[in-house]
């Protein structure tokens, strides 16, 4: 018969284990009610009109891509790097040419959005909820990630809530966060590889998975691609040339080797150096004028604080060794993409999203420390307080100025142009100045849509379609052309042709 002093050891070590259980899953519980409270942001927009916005030119196409690709084929659609009938700006110089007769493709980015796209739209149908589907998985994943990442690393759940809390709540996450785009992959990646480094021998499900992560990373973005190279470095620096290492460098090789073969077979290389040239043209603006413009559009998606702690942050996750990887790596590919193909971060917003990921995770080193120094009662009342300013944040982002200004104004302009649809003009369709890249107009009216120039105005006819905005009418085009609107929503007008024929 066992004694009292014999039980007790073992009372007590089921009793620690149960403690760290439950408190595993206490974390893991708030963390998915993090996630969930910004999918619940985000489900009122689930069947947005696309429009003139970062989100509607980005999923207009890959909504024609996927059309393409069910109406074509795979091999005709160029597996969905067909974006007819969109004409890209480059073949529309005279306002009178007539559509070129070679397929319009825009393959100019690892494709792994577009295939998720095309399935998507296969499964539910073609309409924008079906483009948003994968976006908001991936936004809610990028959460989760993002927890998973910075547990792995060694941070305690009293951090990770609030450093996650304050990625999801800025307004470069409530924009961007849903589209797919930036860092969503990266960061699983991440804590793919954190956790794998600890693991003395990896079970097979975990460098099988390892492998395939990796091939989809590098088929997510360019700076996926990048970033997935660094942490298989990352990897072997610990497994050296372990299975688990050959699985990761393997399928990054393929996630590589899939993507430059399908932007090689749509794409020559004349205009894939055109693209890169054009991108990293510098000659419009000062790097003072560039400086400044990125931290205008730094102050438009996030909030004061967030803005303060991302430099103490950033020196706080180099300064831990736990952190410093994974904050270099990404501090690199965010600070490569945005320095070195300027032109695109002086254009769009987006470009700067990737930041985020690194001032998170140094944000977790930081309160982590913090949490450690905090006792008791100021440990509790400094959570509250944390969790009462993400709230707020996230309010004011569903409720203020980032929502409307970035996606439910421009989506009128979808809502404008669905009055028509689905039955196109008899004529061409034009896009005033003030509006660009309006591949949503091809998706919603499947014709091509023409910039519109004071040179080339004597090219409109009666039974043409202008599409512009109210707020931004050109000198040429008068105001009286606003009363004979075919389609009107918000700031933007379906104008017939006549305004300016004849």
């Amino acid at each position: 018969m066992k004694s009292l002093s014999d039980c007790a050891p073992s009372r007590f070590a089921r009793l620690a284990r149960l403690a760290r259980f439950a408190r595993l899953r206490s974390g893991w519980t708030v963390a998915v009610l993090i996630a969930l409270a910004v999918l619940a942001s985000w489900a009122p927009d689930l069947a947005l009109p696309l429009g003139d916005s970062d989100e509607g030119r980005i999923l207009a196409r890959f909504g024609l891509q996927a059309r393409n690709f069910w109406e074509m084929g795979p091999v005709e659609s160029g597996f969905g790097a067909r974006i007819d009938p969109y004409i890209r700006s480059e073949f529309a110089v005279q306002p009178g040419q007539t559509p070129p007769e070679a397929a319009v493709t825009y393959a100019h980015h690892p494709p792994l959005q577009i295939f998720a796209s095309i399935a998507a739209t296969g499964v539910l149908g073609g309409h924008p909820a079906a483009l948003r589907v994968f976006g908001f998985a991936m936004g809610m994943a990028t959460v989760l990630g993002m927890a998973a990442l910075l547990r792995n690393l060694g941070a305690g759940w009293g951090a990770v809530w609030p450093a996650v809390g304050a990625m999801a709540v800025t307004g470069y996450f409530f924009v961007y966060g849903r589209m797919g785009a930036g860092f969503s992959l990266i960061v699983a990646a991440a804590a793919a590889v954190a956790w794998l480094r600890q693991r003395d021998d990896p079970p097979r499900w975990a460098r099988v998975g390892m492998g395939v992560l990796a091939a989809l990373t590098a088929m997510q973005s360019w700076i996926a691609m990048a970033a997935m190279g660094l942490f298989s470095l990352w990897l072997f620096a610990r497994r050296r040339w372990e299975p688990v290492t050959r699985w990761a460098a393997a399928g990054t090789a393929a996630g590589v080797i899939i993507t430059f073969g399908w932007i090689l077979a749509a794409t020559p290389v004349a205009e894939l150096g055109e693209v890169v040239a054009g991108r990293t043209d510098t000659a419009r603006f000062t790097l003072g004028e560039f400086l400044a413009r990125q931290w205008d559009f730094a102050g438009r998606l996030t909030p004061v604080w967030f803005r303060a702690a991302a430099p103490v942050a950033l020196l706080a996750g180099i300064a831990d060794r736990r952190t410093r990887v994974p904050v270099l790596i990404t501090l690199g590919v965010a600070a490569g993409w945005t320095f070195g193909l300027q032109q695109g971060a002086w254009v769009h917003l987006l470009w700067n999203f990737p930041w985020v990921a690194p001032v998170t995770i140094g944000l977790g080193a930081a309160l982590d420390r913090l949490r450690k120094f905090l006792a008791g009662r100021m440990s509790w009342a400094a959570g509250v307080l944390a969790a009462a300013v993400l709230a707020t944040t996230l309010y004011g982002a569903f409720t203020g100025p980032v929502r409307e200004r970035h996606l439910t104004e421009p989506a009128q302009a979808g809502r404008a142009l669905a009055e028509i649809s689905p039955v196109p003009p008899p004529g061409r369709v034009w896009a005033a100045p003030g509006i660009s890249t309006a591949r949503w107009v091809s998706y919603y009216l499947e014709v091509p849509v023409w910039p519109l120039r004071e040179e080339g105005r004597e090219a409109v006819r009666e039974d043409d379609l202008i599409v512009a905005r109210a707020d931004r009418l050109p000198d040429f085009l008068p105001e009286e052309a606003l009363e004979s609107a075919r389609g009107s929503a918000g700031r933007y007008r379906a104008l017939t042709g006549r305004a300016l024929a004849g």
